[in-house]
């Protein structure tokens, strides 16, 4: 259907460079970036029903981290989307998600 990317700069006050970022700001930032995608694919606001989430590497602080995003499937009351993230080149983490469609 359609796709998205986002991206940000992972960075924790006091923390290393070398020290890996929280795998639950990882998955915040998936989150984020898959309720965006779902948003704009429904043109209304979008409330998060269910997210699924594998690591399959780590992200480090400093690096760069991006989401691609894709909606999967759409209905009037329903947004289906899935996302991948990468750091620094490096797969992060893989994510599917459901959205109710509001209002």
């Amino acid at each position: 259907m359609s796709e998205a990317e986002t991206t940000a700069r992972a960075a924790a006050a006091s923390v290393p460079a070398s020290s890996p970022v929280d795998p639950g700001d990882v998955m915040g930032f998936a989150a984020r970036a898959l309720k965006e995608a779902a948003s704009e694919a429904a043109e209304k606001d979008v409330s998060l029903l269910s997210l699924n989430s594998d690591f399959i590497g780590e992200a480090r602080q400093g690096g760069k981290l991006a989401a691609k995003t894709e909606i999967t499937r759409r209905t009037r009351s329903v947004v289906f989307a899935s996302a991948e993230l990468e750091s620094e080149g490096r797969p992060v983490l893989t994510a599917t998600a459901v959205f109710k469609v509001l209002g």
